[in-house]
C-alpha cells in the first residue's frame, strides 16, 4: 500500500468516525473499572482493533464540550509489530495480503472539522554492522497545515510491548510524549485555535492494536467565569427559598484534614449548592484568600454528579487557579447536614456544613 493511498484512507476513516460518532462519553476516564464504552471496539479490558480488512479501521468518540487546553494519556500496543513476522489481511478481491509492521494512529478532531493524526510506525534503521529498530511518528492534518515527523530509538518498545502516550495542548501547541517506562518528549506542533471535539484510534490493514487506561483532562481554568444565572446573589436566594431539595442550600467549610504538601485550601469558603438538571453546582459566594481578587460570586467551585449509590457523588473540584481536580474524588452526605469530600490522590478530606 502506498503512503499516498494510506493517508487518504486514514483521513476518510477519521472523518467517518467523527461525523457519525457514538454517544458522548459518560466520563473522562476509560479503564477496566469504568469500562470502554462507547468505543465500538470496546472489550472488558481494552479497546481492541484487529483489522483484517483492506481499509483503515477507526474508532473514536465525540465530546460533549470542546477543549482548547487538555491532556490525554493512554497505553497502546500494536500486536502486529514484530522484527521478523508479516501479518495478513484480505483485500477487496478476497486475496490474502501480507504486511510487515503495519502502522496505527491516534487522532484529535477539531470543532472546525479538521483532524490531526499521529501515525506510528516501526522502522529498521541500518547501521554499519546490522540494523536497529526505531519508532517513527508522523503528524499530519487534513487541511495540510501540519506535516512533521520524529524518531525514537530508545526508551520505547519498538514492537508489540505496551507504551504510554501523552498529548497536552496549551492553546498554542500540542506536545506529544511517549515511552515504555517514563515519558520522553516526541514532538511539538502548532495548534492555534484548535478546539478538541473528539479523539480516537485507527488501525491500518493487518494492524492489531490494543488501547487501555485512557484519561482525558480539561486543563482550562473553566471555573473562573461567573455562571450566567447564578452570578446574582438575589437569584440564588430566590431559588433556594423555593427549593425542597435537601442538598440545595448555603454551605460553608466545617472542618478539614489536608496533606498540605499535596493540597491546600484557598480560603474559608461560603458556598451555595444548586441543582442543574442531573447534577449539582457548588457556587462560590465568598471567602477566598488565594487569588481573592480573581474569585467572584457566581463562579463554579465544584460539580457533584450522583453515583449509583445513595447520597454519594462524583466530584469535580476547581482549585484556587480554577483548574479542575476530579480523579476519583467522591462526596457523601453525613449526619448533621454535612457533606464530606474526599481527595484520595491528595490524601485529604474536606467537610462542608449546611447553613
Amino acid at each position: 500500500m502506498t503512503p499516498r493511498l494510506l493517508l487518504s484512507l486514514c483521513a476518510a476513516a477519521v472523518f467517518s468516525a467523527i461525523v457519525s460518532p457514538p454517544h458522548n462519553s459518560p466520563g473522562s476516564h476509560w479503564n477496566k473499572g469504568r469500562g470502554y464504552l462507547p468505543f465500538r471496539h470496546a472489550t472488558s479490558d481494552a479497546i481492541e482493533i484487529n483489522n483484517q480488512t483492506p481499509d483503515v479501521d477507526s474508532d473514536g468518540i465525540s465530546l460533549p464540550d470542546t477543549l482548547s487546553r487538555f491532556s490525554i494519556t493512554f497505553r497502546a500496543a500494536n500486536l502486529s509489530f514484530h522484527p521478523s513476522r508479516r501479518f495478513t489481511y484480505t483485500d477487496t478481491s478476497g486475496i490474502r495480503r501480507h504486511r510487515k509492521n503495519p502502522e496505527w494512529s491516534f487522532w484529535f478532531a477539531d470543532a472546525n472539522a479538521d483532524t490531526i493524526s499521529f501515525t506510528v510506525y516501526t522502522e529498521e534503521i541500518p547501521d554499519p554492522i546490522s540494523s536497529s529498530a526505531a519508532i517513527l511518528i508522523k503528524a499530519n492534518s487534513n487541511e495540510g497545515s501540519i506535516s512533521q515527523s520524529a524518531t525514537l530509538t530508545d526508551g520505547i518498545d519498538c514492537f508489540s510491548g505496551v507504551n504510554i502516550w501523552k498529548a497536552t495542548a496549551d492553546g498554542r501547541q500540542i506536545h506529544i510524549f511517549a515511552g515504555n517506562h517514563g515519558l520522553k518528549p516526541v514532538m511539538t506542533i502548532p495548534c492555534e485555535s484548535f478546539r478538541l471535539s473528539g479523539f480516537g484510534f485507527s488501525a491500518s490493514p493487518a494492524a492489531h492494536i490494543r488501547i487501555s487506561d485512557i484519561s482525558l483532562s480539561d486543563e482550562s481554568a473553566q471555573a473562573l467565569h461567573p455562571h450566567p444565572e447564578w452570578k446574582h446573589p438575589e437569584r440564588i436566594r430566590e431559588h433556594l427559598d423555593e427549593s425542597n431539595d435537601p442538598l440545595e442550600g448555603y454551605w460553608t467549610i466545617y472542618d478539614r484534614s489536608l496533606e498540605e504538601t499535596l493540597l491546600t485550601l484557598g480560603g474559608d469558603y461560603r458556598l451555595a449548592i444548586i441543582k442543574e438538571e442531573d447534577r449539582y453546582l457548588i457556587i462560590y459566594l465568598s471567602g477566598a484568600r488565594t487569588n481573592a481578587g480573581v474569585w467572584q460570586p457566581g463562579m463554579i467551585k465544584g460539580i457533584l454528579t450522583p453515583d449509583p449509590f445513595p447520597a454519594t457523588y462524583s466530584v469535580t473540584w476547581f482549585d484556587a487557579e480554577g483548574k479542575p481536580l476530579y480523579k476519583d474524588i467522591k462526596a457523601q452526605t453525613g449526619e448533621g447536614e454535612t457533606l464530606m469530600i474526599q481527595f484520595p490522590y491528595q490524601s485529604s478530606a474536606l467537610r462542608l456544613r449546611r447553613l
